[in-house]
Formats: C-alpha cells, structure tokens, sequence
C-alpha cells in the first residue's frame, strides 16, 4: 500500500508559497521579475535531473531491453527539458511595442496625406466562399489609411467574385496558374502593384480600420521588413467547442500570440506568420519576392530577411480578427501544414541551418515543438502502459514519496510557473490535453516529413461552409482509446492476483497513478475527437449601446402609386395621419416587406423614402420595373420613377422605445426589455448607431429582453454592420482562463448531461 509522510510535500508547498508571494509582489511585465520566477522553474528542473541521473538510474540487476529503455525514457526527458528551457528562455524575455506605436501613431498622424507611404492590401484566396470573403473585402475598404489600395488575389479564378470586387471598387488579380500555392500568388500580385508597402490578410481575417496607422510607423527604422500584429479569432475554435468551454478557456494559438512572440521580438526573432502583417517592399524584393521552397512561406520568409540584417517586429496589439478553424478535420489540416513546413526549415537553403544567422536565431527557429515536443508527449503517454504489460521500468522510484517529491513536484511547479508568465493564456488541463491530441493526430506526419520533407504540396485550411461539415477525428479517437483500453487492462490485470496476471511488484502503486492521469487525459483527448454542433450562423460580439426600437400598428389598406430606387408613392385606402419622419413597413405582395420613413404629405398621398430594401426584394422590384436598374440621370441626378399599381399593406410607427442591445451579429441582436410586450415573428424597425435602420423580427421574447433577427439589410447598411461589427475594434473574446479547480467538474456535467440546443434563443 502507499505510504504517506508529509514531508515529502514539502517540497511542492514551498514552491507555491514562492509563486503566490510573487502573484502578490512582483510586477509581471518586468523583464526582471519575470526571469526571477522562471528561474524557480529552472531550480526545480536541475534538481529533479540531479536526482534522476542519480538515484532514478540505479534500476538494480536488470537485464540489457531494461537498461535500453530506462535510457530511452531518460533521452526523451532531456529532448523534453531542452524544449521546455527554449520556450522558458522567450517566456521569461518580453518586448511591448505598445507604447512606440502610439508614438508612431501620432507621428504619422500629423503629416499630410501626400507625405505618407502607399500601401496595397492583399487579400489571398482560393476557394473561399463570400461567406468568408466578404467581411475582409469590406474590413479592408473601410481602412481609414488615406493612400492604400485593396487588391483580391483570387487563385480560383472565379467569375462571381471579380463581379462582386468590380462593385465594391476593389482591385480583382488572377493568374493562368496555382504555382507554388500562397506564396506565387503573392509574388505574382507583387509584379502587378507598386505600394511601398504591402498589407496581407487571408480570406477569414478582418482589418480594424487603425490598422495602418498602428503598424507602418515602425518602417522608420530601416532594418524592419515586416511588422506582425497578432491573429485573434471572433469564433471559437474546435478544442473550445468540443470540450464545452468556449466562454471559459482561450483558443488554443493564444499561448502564442500573447506569451510566446512578445518574448520572441526582444531576441528579433519574431516572424511572420502569414496574415495580419505589414511588408516593406523593397526588403521582400531583395530576397527575390517571397521564398517558395516551404508550405510555411511566412517563417521561410523571416529567415531570409534575418539573414540580410533584417528583423520582424511584432505589436501585441489586436487589430484585426479572423476565423478560427471551425471543425477538427480543418483544426488538423491546418496544423499539418504547420508541421510539415517547420520541419522543411531543416532541409530547405535558406533555412535554419544557412549561413548568416546567430546562434539564438538557429534555437529559436528550430522546430523544437513539432520535432521533440509532440513525439515526447506520445512517448510518455506509452510509459505506464509498457510498464504495466510487460514490467519495464522506466526510473527507480522505490517509494510514494520520492514520486511526489521529485516527479510530481516537478510537473506542478513548471506547470504553475507557466501559468504565472502567460496568465490567460495556459490552462494547464486545457493545454496538455490539445499538444496530446495534436500529439496523437500528427505523428504520421511528423515521421513522414522527416523521411520525405517535400512529398506533399500545400493543403488550404477549410473555411466557412466549407469547414462546418463536423463530424468524428476516427484516428485520434482510436490511438486514445486504445492507450486508455491498455491503462485501465493493465491496472486491473495488476491490481488482481487472481486474474492470473503476472502482478508486477515493484513500481506499481507509482505506475498505477501514472497510468490513471495518462488514462483520465485520454479522455478529454477522446471528447476533443466529436465535433459538437454550432446552431449559430453568425458570431455574437458584445456592444452595449443605446438602441432606438420602433414598433408598428395594424396593417392598412393602401396603393403602391409609384417608385424610384430610393422613394415611394402611396395612396392609403382611408386618410391616415402620419407625421414627417415617422416610419413604416411596405408590406408588398410578391416581393416584401420594405422599410420607409415619411418623406412629406401631398393631397392623400404619403412620400415615402426607403430606408432598409433588401437585396431579394430590390431584385423583384427591379424584374417587374427594369427601369429602376438605370443609372442616375446626369443633369437633375434624380433616379428613374416607374408607374406601379401594386397593393400594398400599410404600417405606421406606432411607439418607440430606448433600448440597450446586449450583443450583435450581422444577422440579430439580442436586446434589452422595451418597455412593451413583444411577440415572436412581431416586425419591428430598430436603429443602430453608425448602422442607420434595420427591419427585424422578433424570434426570442422574455420578461428580461428579447432577440431580433435583422431581415437581410440592403448592401449599404450590410457594409456598415460589417464594420461595426468586425472593424470597429468591438471587444470580442472567445474565452478566458478558466480556473483548473473548475474545469473537471464542467467538462463532466457537460459530457454527462450537455446543454440542449435552443436554436431560437440565438438571433444569429
């Protein structure tokens, strides 16, 4: 049985008391204070190894397989510990750019516009449905930079969007070929614009308007070629869905963005990373426009221009947000493609090993995380299995309280030291069980690209509907039920004499705990292999803001007399009094409903000017009146009436509330309550500051608000709810740090009695 002896905790309660004095005391973007808490790290490490080079070898009389494997074991744990200091080593630096780009800011502010650089923005795409690519076409327009110009590189050469890009006024570039993927298609579109600099964004991602002003300050110094702000997500990605804590737990590429590239720009080691970035021209052209020997061109790129004396600066600013991958098949291409690139950085010319490059850069860049973290992971989660089946024995252990003073400790206080530097960022729970699924899912690839580094070409993530098929990650799924199928048989087989199972006697208590922390992870890693359902269309974004919300009285009889494309004429069947600016709803047979406000009055007849005509309605409008599609007439600049004797029901503003929206999406909003009662499917006309008004319907009542869904907005005010929405700098986060204590009892409430889903509680 296992002994207890308290002293053995000694250890691990000194080294909390250490983390929480320095939660109170120290000031955690000190480069200082950050460096004296890693080193806690750094001393527990040295000791753990001390001890593991020492009393954890003396295995006893064992045969040569059990000396081969300790070594191996042991092996794995160096690789794993060299991959832990490279990452405490970027943890520990921080560099903030905050502060420099406002100055810059405010520099490139007071110049005319003239005297600033131009700036093409590039839009990469291939098979993106408009879905995804409208919302960056019109987040890039709407950029408040006075000199640069939007550029869609379409790679699929697709007639519909060079149609849509010619009405929104953007540059449409395409070429004969797909030739080297991403990277020809940005070079192709460099030989055919002349920015000086130029913005890429991928499909998904949408610019905040101060993007330009933000980042292009930091040319002034002539040896930056690229400035990498971070990719942030506005929907959730499948590790947040699948385990049911999206509100709770932030994204998996956050540990990243927030913790690991502000280190990586203080040793000018930050790269670029394929979006959200700004080049300088004149430093990519140089290199010979972007490199095309590796799916990860970005990182490739990055090292050419490190190489030449150039940097990458990085401003942990969020100015921009995209979609997060929307499935686990997406989730694991993506990181394929990660995998398989970082690992061409060990074969490729002007990789980690070219000339030219510092020694720090060549640590740096290695592909520590692909190449020894992952297959580390895998390795250990074989360790107690192995010993349970066949009594290998990975280190000597000869008591429960050497395994809680050395190997439990150990983890503990690295883990808490990690979540001391990246708070909001590592989720101890949350973030071991995503390496382990990346772990399990990507060890094929992994051992592939090692043997034949170039033998697959790149692979676009799927995105928007293309990415929301759902389903099950079979692969993944089977390796974790089967390490868990070998814990628990192993466990069992050993924990019964009497099953006739050859017990293994020494270690088994210290492996039976192994085997059921690597038992219960692959659980989680299981749950992550089910793609839960998104009943959302669209993402919800927190604006609290005042509302005006009008609502409608009975319909009336009246006679559509005539129409332009901005105003009607209707006689009502009885004298109605509506006052000037009052709104109404054109109930049209055939071609429907339509928003107005009350232009003027003359002799029974109301002038009406649309407010909000959908772009179906505006179609059948202009199918029975084809000449409403005329352009404007070039003297008076008035459009062109058309007779029209449609019937029409009539409904004039009957009251108007002040509300306080709660969120929004580009297709509802959810609101506070009015003032009056509402009812599902009830029309209502609601106003949105810097939006202008929305017809909406009622999907969602209750004493305490309701949810509208807007009714398909005509362009112009599409456009302006876009930059609302995703430009305007609207705080949208997918989810927090959730407390540890906190995340095994939700994850078991949610896979043992999950939420139902209530598609009408969702305006969007």
């Amino acid at each position: 049985m296992i002994g207890f002896e308290p002293a053995a905790f000694a250890p691990l309660l000194a080294g909390i008391a250490l983390l929480a004095v320095a939660e109170a005391l120290l000031p955690r973007e000190r480069v200082w204070a950050r460096a004296l808490v890693g080193s806690l790290a750094l001393v527990y490490l040295a000791r753990y190894f001390l001890w593991r080079l020492s009393d954890g070898l003396d295995l006893g009389p064992v045969g040569a397989v059990a000396w081969i494997w300790a070594g191996l074991v042991l092996l794995v744990e160096l690789l794993g510990a060299a991959d832990f200091l490279v990452n405490l080593a970027t943890l520990v630096a921080r560099r903030d750019n905050r502060p420099l780009a406002d100055r810059h800011e405010r520099r490139l502010r007071t110049l005319p516009p003239q005297a600033l650089p131009t700036v093409d923005v590039f839009i990469p795409t291939y098979n993106e449905g408009l879905d995804v690519l409208e919302r960056t076409i019109v987040g890039a327009l709407h950029l408040d930079y006075p000199r640069h110009r939007v550029w869609v590189l379409d790679d699929g050469r697709r007639p519909w969007l060079e149609a849509f890009c010619r009405e929104k006024g953007v540059g449409y570039i395409t070429r004969p070929d797909n030739c080297h993927a991403k990277a020809g298609n940005i070079n192709h579109a460099l030989s055919r614009t002349d920015g000086e600099f130029v913005a890429i964004f991928d499909a998904d991602f949408v610019p905040q308007r101060n993007f330009l002003w933000r980042t292009l300050g930091f040319f002034e110094d002539p040896r930056v070629a690229v400035v990498q702000a971070p990719q942030r997500f506005f929907n959730p990605d499948p590790v947040q869905v699948n385990l049911g804590i999206a509100r709770d737990a932030p994204e998996e590429q956050r540990l990243f963005f927030d913790a690991i590239m502000p280190g990586r720009d203080a040793f000018d080691a930050a790269f670029f990373c394929g979006s959200c970035a700004v080049l300088r021209r004149s430093a990519v052209e140089e290199i010979g426009g972007i490199p095309t020997d590796s799916v990860t061109e970005d990182i490739l790129l990055s090292l050419a221009l490190l190489r030449r004396g150039r940097v990458t600066r990085y401003l942990p600013e969020r100015l921009a947000l995209g979609l997060a991958a929307e499935s686990t098949e997406a989730f694991m291409v993506q990181r394929r493609r990660w995998c398989r690139g970082n690992i061409q950085l060990l074969f490729v010319r002007d990789g980690i090993f070219a000339p030219g490059l510092r020694l720090w850069h060549r640590l740096l860049f290695f592909p520590w995380y692909w190449v020894v973290h992952l297959p580390a992971k895998a390795f250990l989660l074989l360790v107690p299995a192995v010993f349970l089946w066949t009594g290998l024995v990975p280190m000597h252990i000869p008591s429960f309280e050497v395994f809680v003073s050395q190997l439990f400790t150990t983890v503990a206080v690295m883990s808490l030291v990690m979540t001391w530097l990246a708070p909001g960022s590592y989720v101890p729970v949350v973030t071991t069980a995503t390496h382990l699924y990346m772990a399990l899912g990507l060890m094929p690839t992994i051992v592939a690209s090692l043997v034949r580094p170039f033998a697959e070409g790149f692979r676009v993530t799927p995105k928007g509907r293309a990415a929301r098929r759902g389903g099950v990650d079979r692969g993944v799924l089977a390796a974790a039920l089967a390490i868990f199928a070998l814990d628990v048989l192993g466990l069992l087989l050993n924990a019964f004499p009497q099953l006739g199972w050859p017990r293994v006697e020494r270690f088994f208590e210290i492996g039976g705990i192994w085997a059921l922390a690597s038992a219960a992870m692959m659980l989680v890693v299981a749950t992550l292999c089910f793609d839960l359902p998104r009943p959302r269309r669209e993402e919800r974004f927190a604006v609290r803001e005042p509302w005006r919300l009008f609502r409608f009285g009975p319909p009336r009889p009246a006679r559509l007399a005539d129409l332009s494309r901005v105003a009607a004429g209707i006689e009502p069947a009885a004298p109605l009094r509506a006052r000037a600016g009052a709104r109404l709803l054109l109930e049209i047979s055939g071609i429907g409903t339509l928003l107005a406000r009350v232009a003027a009055r003359r002799e029974g007849r109301i002038v009406a000017a649309l407010v909000d005509v959908g772009p179906r309605e505006r179609a059948e409008l202009e199918r029975r009146h084809p000449e409403l599609a005329r352009p404007v007439r070039d003297q008076m600049r008035r459009h062109v009436r058309a007779q029209a004797e449609l019937p029409v029901l009539l409904r004039v503003e009957e009251a108007a509330a002040e509300v306080r929206s709660l969120d929004v999406s580009l297709t509802g909003a959810r609101l506070c309550h009015a003032g009056f009662e509402l009812r599902p499917g009830e029309l209502l006309a609601v106003e949105v500051p810097d939006v202008g008004s929305l017809r909406a319907r009622v999907v969602r009542a209750t004493p305490e608000g309701f949810a509208v869904e807007f009714l398909e907005p005509d362009p112009a005010t599409r456009e302006r709810l876009i930059v609302k929405v995703y430009a305007s700098g609207v705080a949208q986060e997918t989810g927090g740090a959730v407390p540890v204590r906190y995340l095994w009892r939700d994850l078991a409430r949610r896979l043992l009695r999950p939420d139902p889903v209530q598609p009408l509680a969702d305006a969007g």
